[in-house]
């Protein structure tokens, strides 16, 4: 009993109080790390949460956020920038192969470069704010001095997060408590950013009462008024996704500690395989370029009438024209069919010429099952609502039925697909390559215009629901990222079984 008493404790006082290596194991950090993490994601919960309502407009209460803010990136950066200098010293020792790495790295670092530079750009502006007003507003100079170095401070946070994440993309470093700790660390804080700028901005945005408008300086600006305003809708799909797409790489950069001393590898037998691949490759035959042109244009023509609709009902019927309503729920209907009849032609190929290795699942799948749960259940709120008569067309309930069944097909196939080998010699890989591709133009539209279609689930769409809060909060953040992994998956699965 003393034993499991005294191993309790080092697991729950570890991350804070470390002991010396000959005491601990990497296994005993791991556990203590992850008990760490929950106990700093519900505490996260429960402050942003309260704090970004509408009592988020008292004074005392909008300091106690800032300062908690302050605080979390202070630590963010110093952790981040500790792990990238431990990262530079050891990331020689061990390195994944192609075997191991995701084939959809490199296009995730793509987006993550495109969602840390959209951040950038929507701090430089409050940056840009807040300087003018130190300099408009001689009396509140020190609260808009101390909120333009935080901003400064958030911006190195996201360069060195990115950095970061860039260099160690085929890294195994070593699970160190040190190691744990600044995962852990980091993974809070782009939590704790990530929920603060989602609560506020569904909660706090537009409920500031007078007395607080006319203190603040920066909702007041020429600036803000005349950009921030206007670039804010923009820029802030990308800088939610950002620490998503972020904490996905941290946690397979976690993920991959546990395989540090075991995956050594040779010079030899890796210039071996690499010979063995290119030779292989100057036997295949020509014409990929071809078919991938094929397919770039039968998702473009797939796409484009979902497209079209979307617009039109953003920007011109606002949702009110029954004709175009049921023109977009067609769209959809055939898309998702399309999308089935490709995922079918994957399954039945897949088997014939890959082999299903005994890896876990990647962290991309994790969150592809999970925001397929919010994908499920987006589609029941049309299926309920066109059943009860709150849509203005019945057309809504089929297309929200062969989305389900596309959904549930799609992640089965991507989950599924991570765990294979592609074998090279079979021809027959190029139908699952031509399908993942266009899965992923797919994809990425959809996730394209869910991002920034603002009637995408709300009153507009669904006549008489009346608090969408709860709604907005849970399901619009996974049909989002379900969207945007699902096509990470889908290239995934392009590289995987294209052609050499």
């Amino acid at each position: 009993m003393s034993n499991i008493l005294k191993n309790a404790c080092r697991i729950i006082l570890l991350p804070l109080f470390p002991v010396s290596r000959r005491n601990t194991t990497p296994r005993d950090g791991e556990v203590a790390s992850k008990l760490f993490l929950s106990h700093l994601l519900a505490g996260s919960v429960v402050f942003f949460g309260v704090l970004s309502a509408q009592k988020a407009v008292i004074d005392e209460v909008f300091v106690g956020k800032w300062t908690a803010i302050t605080v979390s990136i202070c630590v963010g950066f110093i952790t981040v920038l500790s792990l990238l200098i431990s990262s530079y010293r050891q990331r020689l020792q061990v390195q994944l192969t192609g075997t191991d790495e995701d084939p959809s790295i490199n296009l995730q670092l793509v987006f993550l470069w495109g969602f840390g530079f959209a951040l950038i750009i929507f701090l430089s502006i409050n940056i840009v704010t807040y300087l003018q007003c130190a300099i408009d507003r001689p009396d509140d100079f020190p609260h808009s001095i101390f909120l333009l170095l935080v901003h400064f401070l958030y911006i190195l946070f996201t360069v060195c997060q990115v950095v970061l994440l860039t260099y160690n993309k085929r890294s195994i470093l070593k699970a160190t408590i040190q190691f744990h700790f600044s995962i852990v660390c980091i993974l809070a804080v782009n939590f704790a950013l990530w929920y603060s700028s989602t609560m506020h901005t569904l909660f706090a945005t537009g409920n500031k009462t007078t007395r607080f408008s006319n203190r603040s300086c920066f909702h007041s600006s020429d600036i803000q008024n005349k950009l921030g305003n206007q670039v804010s809708p923009i820029l802030l799909p990308p800088q939610i996704e950002f620490y998503i797409l972020a904490s996905t790489l941290l946690i397979s950069l976690w993920q991959n500690a546990k395989r540090y001393g075991v995956t050594q590898r040779t010079e030899a037998c890796q210039l071996s395989n690499v010979g063995s691949r290119e030779k292989l490759g100057t036997h295949l035959p020509t014409g990929e370029n071809g078919k991938n042109i094929l397919a770039v244009t039968l998702a473009i023509f797939i796409n484009v009438p979902v497209l079209i609709t979307t617009v039109l009902l953003d920007f011109v019927y606002d949702w009110e024209n029954k004709y175009v309503v049921i023109c977009l729920d067609v769209s959809e209907t055939l898309s998702a069919i399309c999308s089935c009849v490709l995922v079918y032609a994957c399954l039945r190929n897949i088997s014939t010429v890959s082999v299903n290795s005994t890896k876990s699942l990647l962290v991309r799948d994790y969150i592809l099952i999970l925001s397929s749960t919010g994908m499920m259940a987006y589609f029941m709120i049309g299926v309920v609502a066109s059943m009860s008569g709150y849509t203005l067309s019945k057309s809504t309930v089929v297309s929200r039925v062969f989305g389900m069944v596309e959904t549930f097909l799609q992640t089965y196939l991507l989950t599924r697909s991570s765990r294979h080998t592609a074998d090279g010699n079979r021809r027959e890989s190029t139908c699952i390559s031509f399908c993942a591709l266009i899965l992923v133009i797919s994809n990425l539209t959809y996730w394209l215009l869910d991002s920034y279609n603002k009637h995408m689930i709300t009153k507009s769409r669904y006549i008489g629901f009346k608090d969408w809060n709860v709604v907005e909060v849970l399901f619009i953040p996974l049909v989002t990222f379900f969207r945007f992994f699902s096509g990470m998956g889908a290239y995934s699965m392009y590289m995987k079984f294209k052609t050499n």
